[in-house]
């Protein structure tokens, strides 16, 4: 969700559920917990009974990070993502072992042996993971089939997104058999986007895959001379 206070994110957030989305993210790990619970309780009226998932960005310590699950139990939540540093896998596990809202691994898992270590310490219920951190699209598919083979589900993770590398996360995704819903390929925050088409936004919620061959999409070569260095 964008914005800076309460009301403006509990109102992207009705936004998001009224374009369809069933799925809504929530930054949380600010140094006011209060702030934090304030934004959750908001977006959870605004958004009935979409998954809600949130997301500390390694803000927390083990301790803290127990605490903070805890007072956020009652907003029904669907996840916390990376709530404890990347650098401790060991202190994922023990936050996962210590609180009902199921825990999610993302900055920590950044290689295959990564992904092998946080299903065999039983660190995390899904990895977040994206092609870009692990190596590209055939390392992507390894990761997730690891993880599948642990059980755990996986979450597209995209960042420095661009039309081109979301046309391979959505073609990615096609391939991956334990692939949850709500993934992350954030290319609406690009400020400029070189592919002419196929549309890349979701409907409703849903994408339209297409079935063009390669990626599926047709750059605009305009756009790509003009930001071209």
């Amino acid at each position: 969700m964008q914005g800076d206070t309460v009301e403006e994110l509990a109102a992207d957030a009705a936004r998001a559920k009224a374009a369809g989305e069933r799925v809504i993210y929530v930054k949380v790990g600010r140094t006011d917990e209060n702030a934090d619970i304030e934004i959750v309780r908001a977006v959870r009226a605004e958004i009935g009974n979409a998954r809600l998932r949130l997301d500390a960005n390694e803000g927390w310590d083990p301790y803290r990070a127990i605490r903070m699950c805890r007072k956020f139990e009652p907003f029904d939540i669907d996840f916390i993502e990376q709530p404890t540093s990347s650098w401790s896998i060991d202190a994922l596990a023990h936050v996962r072992r210590s609180v009902g809202i199921p825990i999610v691994a993302d900055q920590a898992a950044f290689t295959l042996f990564d992904v092998y270590e946080i299903c065999r310490q039983r660190a995390a219920d899904m990895i977040c993971i994206g092609p870009r951190e692990v190596g590209g699209i055939q390392a992507m598919l390894k990761a997730a089939a690891v993880a599948e083979a642990a059980g755990l589900s996986i979450c597209i993770h995209s960042s420095f997104t661009t039309g081109i590398t979301t046309a391979a996360e959505y073609q990615i995704a096609r391939m991956i058999p334990n692939l949850d819903d709500g993934n992350q390929i954030m290319w609406q925050l690009a400020r400029d986007n070189i592919v002419a088409g196929p549309s890349l936004a979701p409907v409703n919620g849903w994408l339209e895959m297409p079935d063009a061959p390669g990626l599926g999409i047709t750059l605009d070569q305009g756009a790509v001379e003009r930001l071209s260095v």
